[in-house]
């Protein structure tokens, strides 16, 4: 796993928006491949790289769900990356300000 990933890796953090806390986000880096050819009883797939997973819970963000789940590819990962260290996350067009929670023991192994 990339370093910087693994800073993040099984972490929490609490969102606010406008001081005003929204909600929590978990980081669970993953394995990501695509399939380049085939179909079904034969595929072919990519070399895997590593993803993102983001769990949110959100229910300060007022939406039509309160948690959802969503990948941040590969190639949008080191952008991605750059803003968490910055405390920025950016969900639904809404930029929020992350408050990362201390490492755990989980996250080391």
């Amino acid at each position: 796993m990339p370093p910087r990933l693994a800073t993040y890796a099984l972490r929490t953090a609490d969102l606010s928006q406008a001081g005003r806390p929204v909600g929590t986000l978990l980081v669970e880096p993953e394995l990501y491949t695509e399939q380049t050819s085939g179909a079904l009883w034969w595929r072919r797939w990519s070399q895997p790289q590593w993803a993102a997973h983001l769990w949110l819970d959100l229910p300060g963000l007022h939406l039509e769900v309160d948690a959802t789940d969503t990948l941040i590819a590969p190639g949008d990962l080191e952008a991605e990356l750059d803003d968490w260290d910055a405390n920025r996350f950016t969900f639904a067009g809404q930029s929020l300000t992350l408050h990362w929670r201390p490492s755990t023991e989980l996250a080391s192994e």
